[in-house]
């Protein structure tokens, strides 16, 4: 939203799509381009430590499910998403492929 910080979003945006609360750790990473030639849109990354779960409040139009899934079989289970139909985020893609060869 505007004037609000990156990490200030990542928060509310957190305890909205998926009902965890948490605190920010580590650095906030520089402005990244989220389709690189694509769209002017861009993105910051922040770590942030999940602390505790409540409800969701997503957005009418949005359909979040939010499922727990342990690191070491994070891109199995998206494989078997995918091969299910679901269509996986290409950066959440990316981190479980870098989780597999310990990246």
């Amino acid at each position: 939203d505007p004037g609000e910080s990156a990490e200030a979003a990542a928060l509310r945006e957190l305890a909205e799509e998926t009902g965890f609360s948490g605190s920010v750790v580590g650095q906030v990473s520089p402005r990244c381009a989220a389709e690189c030639s694509i769209s002017s849109a861009d993105e910051v990354f922040v770590s942030v430590a999940c602390q505790s779960r409540g409800a969701q409040a997503s957005e009418t139009d949005e359909d979040i499910e939010v499922v727990l899934v342990p690191a070491k079989q994070l891109l199995q289970t998206l494989d078997s998403m995918a091969r299910e139909g679901c269509l996986i985020c290409s950066r959440l893609q990316a981190f479980a492929v870098g989780l597999a060869f310990n990246i």
